[in-house]
C-alpha cells in the first residue's frame, strides 16, 4: 500500500540458477524473437520470449529498475536496430557494455524521432562477447 495508491497483490515465480550464464545457454535452444522479428509488428509480439543482444547507447536507473537503449546486431538485417531493455537494477547496465538480455516483449515504444522501437521486459542480462 501507498498513499494515494489502491492496494495490490501481485503473484510471481522465482527461479534460482547456479549461473546465468547456464541459464543463459539453456534459453538460446528455445525459440527466442530476435530483433527483426519483432520489429516487423511489435504489438503481436508482446509477451513472447526475446532476446536482445548489443551494445548499450544509453542507460540510466529509475527507482528499482534499469533502463538502457540497446542497439542490438543479433537479428538485425539493417541497423541501427535500436530496443530498450527495462531490467532490474541490480544488473548494473552501463553506456558501452555489450549484452544480451533475456525476457519478454512488453510493448512498442514511440522515440522522440517518431520512430517506434521495441521494450524487452528483461528476466535477465548477461554480459555478451560479440
Amino acid at each position: 500500500t501507498a498513499q494515494g495508491r489502491a492496494p495490490r497483490t501481485v503473484h510471481l515465480a522465482v527461479k534460482r540458477v547456479a549461473s546465468l550464464d547456464a541459464e543463459a545457454k539453456a534459453l538460446e535452444k528455445t525459440p527466442l524473437l530476435t530483433y527483426d522479428a519483432i520489429a516487423e509488428d511489435i504489438p503481436s509480439k508482446v509477451g513472447q520470449r526475446a532476446v536482445v543482444v548489443g551494445d548499450v547507447i544509453e542507460a540510466r536507473n529509475a527507482g528499482h529498475l534499469a533502463i538502457a537503449l540497446v542497439n542490438d546486431v543479433r537479428g538485425c538485417k539493417t541497423g541501427p536496430c535500436l530496443a530498450r531493455v527495462i531490467a532490474s537494477s541490480d544488473s548494473k547496465i552501463a553506456k558501452g557494455d555489450k549484452v544480451r538480455a533475456y525476457g519478454t516483449v512488453a510493448r512498442a515504444v514511440p522515440t522522440s524521432t517518431g520512430k517506434t522501437i521495441p521494450e524487452l521486459a528483461a528476466d535477465f542480462v548477461v554480459r555478451a562477447k560479440h
